[in-house]
């Protein structure tokens, strides 16, 4: 592991981090930051400059999720731009968003607020209990 700046959405040097690799989008235990830091969270990971990112919860909510290997498991079932239910996380509450079709590209628009999404996690499209849909997370476009 090799220690880095740690860094607010500002760009204000917070601290140090032991390794980049030990973070996730998300995270808010562990990044030992003292005392008046309640509420931050990882934003992003800046593997090129070994740069830990950390904002508050809420500052950037997700706008849209463009999907790279997306896989149709239920053709027919669903049409584009319809609500879904959408999971971006093992055990994270499914949360509403419609499906965009682009020139062979996904793009999932989140209906309500949605945080702390990370690039390369999966995104999967429910209805009840059936997969639709799921992809990879290519890119996130911030409100």
């Amino acid at each position: 592991p090799r220690p880095g700046p740690l860094i607010d959405d500002r760009g204000n040097r917070l601290g140090e981090h032991a390794g980049i690799e030990h973070y996730t989008v998300g995270q808010r235990k562990g990044l030992n930051l003292g005392g008046g830091t309640e509420g931050l969270v990882v934003h992003r990971l800046e593997h090129e400059s070994n740069t830990v990112v950390v904002a508050q919860r809420d500052a950037h909510p997700v706008k849209s999720l463009t999907l790279r290997d997306f896989t149709d498991m239920a053709p027919g079932w669903w049409r584009p731009g319809e609500t879904v239910l959408c999971r971006g996380r093992y055990r994270q509450p499914l949360w509403e968003a419609a499906l965009r079709m682009d020139n062979g590209t996904a793009r999932v628009e989140p209906s309500g607020e949605l945080y702390s999404m990370a690039m390369s996690q999966w995104c999967v499209g429910y209805r009840h209990d059936a997969v639709l849909f799921g992809g990879i997370i290519d890119s996130i476009d911030y409100r």
